[in-house]
């Protein structure tokens, strides 16, 4: 979660990793492969969308998200989304037909071709978190299976960091996980069980950034490192402890690798 002032944040994805966090949570669902993540973020969610073709996933594959062992047919029904969002391009017709006779909100918004399912999803989000009382700064947005795939998706994900500035916005897959470190001082909270220890930080937003840090076996010194495309970027820098600040003159994409998967080497 993002907290504090303008000038000073709070980073953390330990909660959202470990399924604990008593911050209020949206999950989006992309379509890709289920994560292992998936049973986790899936259970503390109090919203959940499924972008489009993520539908077909989640129906296909119950039994990866569902609490108990149980039937396909009886996991299918335990794991329900709150809503299917997109242009409905992806879903399959029985798929979209399962859902509907459950009263699983299925919003259709082909006419609108200038977003992408993601940003209806988090638009979507938006308005219903809205409805229950939370204000933008007031919960976490997960979106799974964020990378991976076609690179111009992965791309565009990356850049609604930037768009969605003023949303708590965590981009995972299995193996990493990316969040916006908005200019200014950040404290970074790292959980050690399931982060690191490889870790970035990205000037993906244009121009260059100075930035300071601590706890990084690499650490940067604004006078020092400018970070620019083209230039020097901080990748496959290595966490070293349990926080990490970071003191920037403009955003910057954190990145960090993701533990216990043997595929993500």
């Amino acid at each position: 979660p993002d907290n504090g002032s303008a000038m000073a944040h709070r980073k953390s994805a330990s909660g959202l990793l470990r399924g604990e966090t008593e911050r209020k949570t949206a999950l989006v669902v992309l379509n890709r492969p289920l994560s292992r993540w998936t049973k986790r973020l899936w259970w503390n969610a109090e919203l959940r969308v499924l972008a489009d073709g993520a539908a077909n996933r989640i129906y296909d594959g119950p039994e990866e998200v569902s609490m108990r062992s149980k039937s396909e047919k009886e996991a299918r029904e335990e794991v329900m989304p709150d809503a299917i969002v997109g242009d409905l391009d992806s879903i399959r017709e029985d798929v979209k037909l399962y859902y509907q006779q459950r009263n699983v909100l299925v919003s259709d918004q082909s006419e609108d071709q200038d977003s992408t399912d993601l940003m209806k999803s988090l638009k979507f989000v938006q308005d219903e978190m809205e409805k229950k009382g939370c204000g933008t700064n007031e919960y976490t947005v997960a979106v799974l299976g964020a990378f991976g795939g076609r690179l111009d998706h992965v791309l565009g994900h990356l850049n609604l960091l930037y768009q969605y500035q003023d949303m708590d916005l965590v981009l995972l897959d299995n193996c990493s996980l990316a969040m916006l470190i908005r200019g200014g001082k950040t404290t970074i909270d790292i959980d050690e069980e399931c982060e690191g220890p490889t870790c970035g930080l990205i000037p993906l937003g244009g121009g260059e950034t100075r930035a300071t840090t601590t706890g990084l076996i690499w650490n940067l010194d604004k006078d020092t490192h400018v970070l620019q495309i083209g230039g020097l970027i901080s990748s496959c820098n290595k966490i070293d402890g349990k926080v990490v600040t970071v003191d920037a003159d403009g955003p910057l994409l954190w990145t960090s690798e993701l533990r216990g998967d043997d595929h993500c080497d």
